[in-house]
């Protein structure tokens, strides 16, 4: 039976991948070991762990690797911090494959550990590009360090390829999180309402604005210029949720925090959870700021997005999303062509999503139990000779 880690370390990731997950847990071919660790077990940035619970899935381990400030340097230590403690965790449970997602500085020191210990990593969301955070240098590092990989588009497809990659060990399965809002059911107009005390029908932008981190000495300015923007747009709600822990996200917060005291319309959630959080943004306006999600799901949403600055270029996009500058003027331009979107009958060949693509869980988990991963890993890994063969 083979045995499968998976390790998440933010609300983001786990979002994703939470139907991944389900799904390991309940298959009975495997042995699955899930373990929560970064952001997701501290409760400035929501009560995850609740949400978890929620979702009755079982957390194996908490390795806690506290981000106890928004400085380059405690990245650092989280990192070291993150090494150490996932390299004792590997000497004591070691799988046969381990799974990641994505690019957080947290889960590089899950990669980091994992290869040290010669333990096959399958990595979820390689061959992206973030031009404007550290991201993008970590991505394709955990990528040089992986084994198997599951794409979203061909053209990331082809970036990994570029990176040394075979191309026989690569997936081009789509967005996970482009799966998990095509099947979600969500709640009606009203319970939206009795839920977050907020009329959805009124014009609604959903805001999430995160760090630039190789640009960090702009992050106060940035964010003022955004909320500068949002003030053009009378008798309109706006829901912002809070960025993720990176350097500079606490002069972000700071700075909502008084703009929504100040505007009797705007809310600030830590987290939503992910279901809440797409169920705003299929029934909102505009989806705002530099969040992935405004890229990746927004799309098969049917919601246009506006993404701003250099944290998120690169990526590959639909025509729905509108690209703008800092700057005032180029913002609330974006968002009047949004809305005109949004409001226009011939709009759905713009919505065409390049992420989405049928049963992407399945084709993960079906590669993750197949005799072709087996093969990889007996020509990576001299003892799986021994545990296969």
């Amino acid at each position: 039976m083979r045995k499968i880690s998976l390790i998440s370390s933010s609300r983001a990731d786990y979002g994703i991948m939470k139907n991944l997950i389900t799904k390991l847990q309940k298959d009975r071919d495997v042995t699955f070991n899930f373990y929560a660790t970064g952001s997701l077990l501290q409760n400035k940035f929501g009560n995850n762990l609740n949400q978890i619970k929620k979702d009755k899935i079982k957390i194996t381990k908490k390795i806690n690797i506290d981000f106890l400030s928004d400085k380059n340097l405690d990245v650092s230590f989280v990192v070291s911090t993150g090494i150490k403690k996932f390299t004792k965790e590997f000497q004591k449970n070691k799988p046969d494959i381990l799974v990641i997602l994505g690019d957080r500085y947290e889960i590089f020191s899950v990669a980091i550990a994992a290869m040290i210990n010669q333990i096959p990593i399958a990595h979820i969301h390689g061959g992206e590009s973030t031009e404007g955070i550290i991201d993008e240098a970590i991505r394709h590092s955990i990528t040089k360090m992986s084994h198997l990989h599951f794409v979203s588009t061909y053209k990331y497809f082809k970036r990994v390829i570029q990176l040394g990659e075979k191309r026989e060990n690569i997936f081009n399965v789509g967005s996970l999180g482009v799966e998990n809002v095509k099947k979600m059911n969500f709640f009606l107009n009203s319970e939206k309402k009795n839920k977050f005390n907020l009329n959805l029908k009124k014009r609604t932008f959903v805001i999430t604005l995160h760090p630039e981190t190789l640009d960090k000495s702009n992050v106060k300015k940035n964010t003022l210029i955004l909320l500068n923007a949002l003030e053009k747009f009378k008798n309109t709600n706006f829901i912002f949720t809070m960025p993720n822990a990176e350097a500079g996200y606490k002069e972000i917060n700071n700075q909502i925090v008084k703009f929504c005291r100040k505007n009797k319309d705007s809310v600030y959630f830590k987290s939503l959870g992910q279901k809440n959080y797409f169920a705003i943004c299929k029934q909102a306006s505009c989806i705002i700021g530099n969040s992935s999600s405004g890229i990746i799901e927004a799309p098969s949403l049917l919601t246009p997005s506006v993404d701003i600055g250099n944290r998120q270029l690169g990526r590959v996009r639909a025509e729905s999303v509108i690209n703008s500058s800092f700057n005032v003027r180029s913002i609330v331009k974006s968002i009047k062509r949004c809305l005109k979107l949004k409001n226009t009958k011939k709009k759905h060949t713009k919505f065409k999503n390049p992420y989405e693509k049928k049963n992407t869980s399945d084709q993960i988990i079906k590669t993750l139990k197949s005799k072709k991963l087996e093969n990889i890993l007996v020509k990576n890994f001299k003892d799986f000779n021994i545990k296969f063969l």
